[in-house]
């Protein structure tokens, strides 16, 4: 089996040790292979994250930048073993680089409109017809999804047998610890545009005027994450700039709550945040907006945290989310553990690699996706 992904490994990282362990449970031979889209990780960096999993025999490091993309499609060509024609492809762009019929499963985190969000030139729009057009070409087995939103798209618009699996979470690292008294009302992330943190950014400095006691924190080595303490004082705000899974863990244990405030569209619709989950892990009640997505009903669902109108005027949201850290007072959330539990990677690990196994074994006996 071959294993190809295209992006930017340290954006997607998460996600990705999840599914190549999946690929690795599924198979005993996997080659990886990375196409770079011309930014972020170097050769030996995925080489030192792909060997790091059982069963990978091999690891190859491609440039696919948008210009390169012939080139691509034949270094990857090149590059994959006679034994090693089935692929398993991560990323919505991998697709127009996969040789035709080759791919068994396609897992698919983001979809090409988020392009739109920074730019809506002609170009950008017909770049997002021509990576769905793409998407139809690829014709896998199996279709894995992060969202039901995102699998109803997927099956409108290419039409293939499709898996939600939610971004997890790995519990080893990121968990809850009694003994810590959470302090700050935390963010956890970049800062593209979807999300959403110049209303965040009101809504924390309606917070600080209702209660100037209030400590926040933004855990983010993206500048444009900044915005957020923009207009708190230096003493009410820090911001922490690390991507080390062990040490985003403990920022989040003292966070009394996480937000995930999205905008209503299609982008945010279709996507579940690995930040949701490690939030959770670590013990955090979650602040979602209502857009649409599966966080919402998630959070709601289990009681694990506050669902607010992306609409509402920042200074009544404010109001609503200090009326539930008085509902709370010092206590957790009481749906939080069960939240964190439903998004338990290792609960998720074999389900994933059962059903690639078997997408897999049902093509090769000719036999159509279930």
């Amino acid at each position: 089996m071959t294993f190809v992904y295209r992006g930017q490994l340290t954006v997607e990282q998460s996600r990705l040790e999840f599914l190549l362990a999946a690929v690795c449970r599924a198979f005993t031979e996997v080659d990886a292979v990375m196409l770079s889209p011309g930014m972020g990780a170097t050769g030996e960096e995925f080489e030192a994250f792909a060997r790091a999993r059982p069963n990978v025999r091999s690891c190859t490091f491609l440039e696919a930048g948008g210009w390169r993309r012939s080139r691509g499609r034949r270094a990857l060509r090149r590059a994959i073993a006679d034994d090693a024609r089935r692929i398993v492809g991560v990323g919505f762009s991998v697709a127009s680089y996969l040789p035709r019929r080759s791919c068994r499963v396609w897992c698919v985190n983001g979809i090409p409109e988020e392009r739109l969000l920074h730019r809506q030139g002609l170009l950008d729009r017909v770049a997002v017809r021509v990576a769905w057009r793409s998407a139809r070409r690829c014709r896998p087995d199996l279709t894995v999804v992060v969202s039901g939103p995102m699998a109803q798209l997927m099956t409108e618009r290419v039409g293939r047998a499709t898996m939600v699996v939610p971004n997890t979470v790995d519990r080893s690292v990121f968990h809850a610890d009694p003994a810590v008294q959470p302090r700050y009302l935390t963010y956890q992330g970049g800062g593209s545009p979807w999300q959403g943190l110049d209303r965040l950014a009101e809504v924390w400095r309606e917070l600080h005027r209702l209660e100037p006691e209030l400590r926040f924190r933004v855990v983010t080595r993206d500048h444009r994450a900044h915005v957020l303490a923009g207009d708190l004082p230096s003493e009410a705000v820090e911001v922490r700039a690390t991507t080390d899974p062990a040490v985003v863990a403990g920022l989040l244990r003292e966070a009394r709550l996480g937000f995930l405030m999205r905008a209503p569209n299609l982008v945010n619709k279709v996507s579940w945040p690995m930040k949701l989950g490690e939030y959770l892990a670590a013990g955090a009640p979650v602040v979602v907006t209502r857009c649409g997505w599966d966080a919402e009903r998630f959070v709601a669902r289990h009681g694990a945290g506050l669902v607010a109108e992306w609409d509402t005027p920042p200074n009544r949201t404010a109001r609503q989310i200090l009326n539930y850290l008085d509902e709370l007072g010092t206590d957790r959330s009481s749906g939080v553990e069960a939240a964190a539990e439903e998004l338990d990677g290792f609960r998720w690990l074999d389900r994933l690699a059962h059903a690639m196994r078997d997408a897999v074994e049902q093509s090769d006996r000719g036999v159509g996706p279930s």
